[in-house]
């Protein structure tokens, strides 16, 4: 190969790099860029502690969702709790015990801020809270089921592009009760259920 044969061979090679490689990345797709961002689909589970007032225990969660753009999910989920509250009731004395389910069907609207490393999101949900399972001795009053919803704030740690682990903060509004004195001494008014719990997440 001639001096100039060379010269025209690395001009080619040195053209033909440039429109195969890809552009560098500019510090907003740093910021913004997430591993999942092609990956419209989502099911996440979740297990958490709740507390409503006096009532405490474990709850279970699983959610499906859709991206509709990188920002927004819309999707459906379930949640349920085993509550469970005992002492001393207070006027009437006598020791108490009361447990019952409290479950979440709803549909949800997330919005979320995807970056390279973490997802923080707000998520809205509406629906339906069923009550069952109620157990125990020496109270009045039952918790109600009906519309119900909640919100949450959590975030996600983009662990694969296919996988996510996070944390999640919940709150769910008061169902209503009834009290009657045939049940018991032991009477409560409903309150909040919050609830903390860790997820994981997959995505494709």
């Amino acid at each position: 190969m001639t001096r100039g044969q060379t010269r025209v061979w690395m001009a080619a090679t040195t053209a033909a790099m440039f429109v195969v490689a890809p552009p560098p990345a500019t510090a907003a797709d740093v910021l913004t860029a997430s591993p999942q961002r092609d990956r419209a689909l989502h099911i996440e589970t979740g297990a958490s502690y709740v507390a409503a007032d006096a009532f405490g225990g474990w709850g279970l969660s699983l959610r499906g969702g859709y991206l509709t753009n990188r920002y927004v999910m819309t999707g459906v989920g379930l949640e349920t709790a085993r509550l469970h509250a005992e002492g001393t009731a207070p006027v009437f004395g006598g020791a108490f015990s009361q447990t019952f389910q409290s479950t979440l069907a709803a549909a949800f609207v997330r919005v979320q801020l995807p970056t390279r490393f973490v997802t923080p999101y707000a998520e809205l949900a509406l629906g339906y809270t069923a009550i069952h399972g109620m157990a125990g001795f020496n109270y009045q009053c039952k918790e109600q089921g009906g519309a119900s919803g909640g919100v949450a704030l959590g975030a996600q740690a983009n662990v694969l592009p296919s996988l996510g682990i996070g944390v999640r903060a919940g709150v769910r509004p008061p169902t209503s009760t009834t009290c009657a004195a045939t049940g018991g001494p032991w009477t409560y008014e409903s309150a909040a259920l919050r609830s903390i719990a860790l997820t994981a997440a997959y995505r494709w």
